[in-house]
């Protein structure tokens, strides 16, 4: 083995060059276009540190630096999922890690990229949920799968909702700025540690809101984006915002009027998988966090986290 050695990258053209060799593209979050939606809103400065062997690249860690936490997050920051070490052989994850700066926080990592002479050096992340299709025809099928108990309780809330008559539209991203609405309105309320690493303002923070947009105007070559809307009574009751990639179809983001129409959110979740179905994809992956709810539907994923003070 060559000597090894690193050197740090924060140019945006040249970081952009370097994710492209590295990213495995297996994950809607492997792609620069969409974690270009969350630089070109937060501006966090670029931290790109790349291991050599000699003359070659032969691993990335790509990270960027959040002035308002004194943090370095991956980029695309805390919202970002299914993040990996990427290295040309798996032996040299210890030696990039040695080279991640303190005060950095890593998530959302699965339990094949943790190196295992350093399984001491993770915590328990919060899990994500998907739900794997492949041998699925149906809703009806899907929800045949479940407990008795579960699976009434489903059926219940959906005709509550199917008893009003909805009405499903299908990509009016107009209905963008509704979603955005009924989230801030249905989470105005919820207590969180503002002093904890990971806290994030959510759609209280218009960075937030312009980095979810610019999914929407940067999709096409590389990723499909969907939107659902759901009217009941001539009121929007909820629209879902969903990502399609590499057999995959992403629950990206949600805003549902409870309040009016309680169990519209089941509803929501029943049309993304019918919709996953009709697709013929292989998976449904709702994202990290259980918000109460995804564990009725979804498989748990475990994850971790590396944090470097």
């Amino acid at each position: 083995m060559e000597k090894l050695s690193h050197y740090t990258e924060d140019e945006i053209k040249k970081c952009e060059a370097l994710w492209e060799r590295f990213a495995p593209r297996k994950s809607i979050f492997d792609l620069w276009s969409f974690r270009a939606a969350f630089y070109l809103a937060y501006k966090h400065q670029p931290c790109f540190i790349v291991l050599q062997e000699g003359k070659e690249d032969v691993g990335l860690l790509p990270l960027w630096y959040e002035k308002e936490k004194d943090r370095y997050f991956w980029f695309g920051g805390w919202w970002q999922e299914d993040n990996d070490f990427w290295v040309n052989d798996r032996s040299l994850v210890p030696e990039l890690l040695a080279l991640c700066p303190k005060r950095a926080c890593l998530n959302s990592l699965p339990a094949a990229a943790i190196p295992s002479q350093m399984a001491g050096s993770f915590q328990p992340d919060d899990p994500k949920y998907v739900l794997d299709i492949r041998e699925t025809k149906t809703f009806d099928e899907y929800l045949a799968g479940l407990k008795k108990e579960r699976r009434k309780s489903i059926k219940k809330s959906l005709f509550a909702i199917e008893n009003q008559g909805p009405r499903v539209v299908f990509n009016d991203f107009k209905n963008f700025d509704d979603l955005v609405s009924l989230s801030v309105k249905r989470f105005k309320n919820v207590k969180e540690d503002k002093n904890d690493f990971w806290y994030d303002p959510a759609w209280e923070d218009p960075r937030r809101v312009e980095a979810i947009r610019n999914t929407i105007k940067l999709a096409g070559k590389n990723y499909q984006i969907k939107m659902l809307t759901v009217m009941l009574d001539g009121k929007i009751a909820g629209v879902d915002l969903v990502a399609v990639f590499n057999d995959c179809y992403y629950a990206l983001a949600g805003g549902y009027d409870l309040e009016n129409f309680p169990g519209i959110g089941n509803y929501c979740n029943m049309l993304n998988i019918k919709d996953a179905l009709s697709l013929g994809l292989s998976k449904v992956d709702v994202l990290q966090s259980d918000c109460g709810w995804k564990h009725r539907w979804y498989q748990e994923v475990p994850l971790w986290y590396f944090f470097k003070e």
